[in-house]
């Protein structure tokens, strides 16, 4: 089922592609880096001297009872995308993407033991956006853009490990299976034989909660604050 999903927002983002008018100026490239992410709550900020404020045990099992209370780290996961830069205006440009990527948490700590625990959720990802280019010259550019994505989950899995043990992988059955969010990004290019070669930074927030309730799980707590995806995409690129 989850393919199938997958393939259909491919074959859906393709004729939208096509639906752009053909210039000379149109581009289309191919990206490729890291993405560093972790979890949002909202609402509230975690105090662990009070307690569970954000219950993640009925969503990753109750071995996160080890860590949670601890810091969380950034976790990086891998970022592969396609993307179509169409210029509307001076200095305007519309640009739909889809892409591959792995976003999530990591609690691992080596303070007293070694504990490894780390989400990830590989999500199928399309973001839209709007880019103004504040720097033009004849072999360098400049853009800023700000957009949106939605994103389809592909899998979602934990590893633990405690001690000397061998880690230990597991599938996550209580992550959503589409997310939206935000984005704001910054590129250079900048020109080598009529091509222009891509540095791209960009930071991303969620807007939806990436956890559900399992029916087989009891709630601890009457309300908690939704758990959200925020990081950046750090990636280089070809423009053809």
């Amino acid at each position: 089922m989850k393919f199938l999903k997958s393939n259909s927002f491919i074959f859906i983002l393709i004729p939208i592609l096509y639906l752009f008018p053909k210039t000379t100026e149109g581009q289309i490239g191919l990206k490729s880096g890291t993405t560093f992410s972790s979890f949002s709550y909202s609402d509230e900020t975690i105090n662990p001297n009070l307690g569970y404020d954000i219950d993640l045990r009925p969503y990753l099992g109750y071995d996160i009872e080890w860590v949670q209370l601890g810091d969380q780290k950034p976790v990086f996961g891998p970022f592969i995308g396609v993307y179509y830069n169409y210029p509307f205006a001076k200095r305007l440009s519309l640009r739909p993407e889809l892409s591959f990527t792995q976003k999530g948490v990591n609690f691992s700590q080596r303070d007293y033991e070694r504990i490894i625990y780390t989400v990830k959720i590989s999500y199928l990802e399309i973001p839209l956006s709007v880019g103004c280019q504040y720097i033009e010259k004849e072999k360098f550019i400049s853009e800023l853009y700000l957009g949106g994505y939605g994103a389809i989950k592909i899998n979602a899995v934990k590893k633990v490990a405690s001690h000397n043990s061998e880690v230990e992988k597991t599938q996550l059955k209580s992550v959503e299976n589409f997310e939206t969010g935000l984005h704001l990004g910054l590129n250079f290019k900048y020109k080598i034989f009529e091509k222009f070669i891509l540095l791209d930074v960009r930071f991303f927030n969620g807007l939806s909660n990436i956890f559900y309730m399992p029916e087989d799980q009891v709630k601890l707590y009457y309300t908690t604050p939704k758990t959200k995806n925020t990081g950046l995409n750090l990636t280089l690129g070809y423009e053809f």
